[in-house]
């Protein structure tokens, strides 16, 4: 049974970069869509920064998890074969794990990086053209 967070139609809130409100604009469900988004610079700064340094932990523990794959335990004989293959065969499973799972967090960073970005831009220009039309009023 799924697990019910508070209203039906409500979904909890996990992190906020962005805060969102809502226009009256609702799903087929009935659960309100996100009609207006306002940016939070600071937060986003502070994800980058986490992210970049998770993406490089998990590429380090990738790297030293296959280097421990490849570990010869051809010394353990007869009983420890079985061991072995388990053990080569797990370790590379996780290590491919966590390769797949620092790409996955900087793709995420790489795009909010490039929705920062558009963001920022499109303030600039408002701004600037807020600045032009103030200069032809004054």
């Amino acid at each position: 049974m799924a697990k019910s967070f508070g209203r039906p139609h409500e979904r909890p809130q996990v992190v906020t970069l962005f805060s969102a409100g809502s226009a009256g604009i609702r799903d087929r469900e009935g659960a309100d869509i996100v009609a207006e988004m306002s940016f939070d610079p600071s937060a986003l700064d502070a994800y980058q920064r986490a992210a970049a340094r998770v993406s490089e932990l998990l590429g380090t523990a990738a790297t030293q998890t296959t280097t421990a794959a490849g570990v010869d335990l051809s010394g353990l004989g007869v009983l420890g074969r079985e061991f072995a293959a388990a053990w080569t065969q797990a370790a590379g499973a996780h290590a491919s794990t966590l390769s797949t799972a620092g790409n996955l967090v900087s793709a995420y960073q790489d795009i909010l990086t490039r929705f920062g970005d558009d963001v920022t831009g499109v303030d600039t220009d408002v701004a600037a053209g807020l600045r032009a039309i103030d200069n032809e009023v004054a």
